[in-house]
């Protein structure tokens, strides 16, 4: 049995989601909204990106599933 790695692109995309994320509460924190709305931009474009990598990496790994005997 083999274990699955994350490719590195799905985890920085990740990584880059939760750091938006976090930036944005604190802006809405601080009531910036104008820099709220271009992080919510952001976090949507990542979120894009991050389903895109992981929908080629599911492909991938269907692609070049071993068979278990």
């Amino acid at each position: 049995i083999t274990s699955i790695v994350v490719p590195d692109e799905v985890a920085e995309l990740e990584k880059d989601l939760e750091d938006i994320r976090l930036k944005k509460m604190e802006v809405v924190r601080r009531q910036r909204y104008e820099e709220a709305a271009k992080l919510r931009d952001d976090e949507k474009n990542v979120e894009a990106a991050l389903s895109k990598a992981q929908a080629r990496w599911e492909e991938d790994l269907r692609e070049n599933r071993q068979p278990v005997t």
